[in-house]
């Protein structure tokens, strides 16, 4: 084998190497876009997830608003129907020591 078709082994080596490299480059840029899409939809899924927790969030924290709220007239009314009782417990008294009497 002479000098010239060393060279051209050589070449023709080289350039098969090169469209391997090409090859390969290309199969990762469209595998990186294939992952920046992934990442971006997961991105849009987190985010709405997100929103949907906050909203839920919020309605139980309303609710849990809500709930206080009413226990405090509940207490309210029910110091009243004790006082209520009160008065009345003492009218009874009242009336049964009329009746001794």
């Amino acid at each position: 084998m002479n000098n010239e078709e060393k060279i051209l082994s050589i070449l023709e080596t080289l350039v098969t190497k090169v469209d391997t490299i090409e090859t390969k480059v290309n199969n990762l840029e469209v595998e990186l876009s294939e992952t920046k899409k992934e990442v971006a939809d997961t991105k849009h899924r987190i985010i709405a997830m997100e929103q949907n927790t906050n909203e839920k969030f919020n309605a139980l924290f309303d609710g849990y608003k809500l709930l206080y709220d009413i226990s405090g007239e509940i207490r309210s009314d029910v110091a009243k129907l004790r006082a209520g009782q009160d008065k009345q417990e003492l009218q009874i008294k009242w009336l049964d020591a009329e009746k001794r009497i």
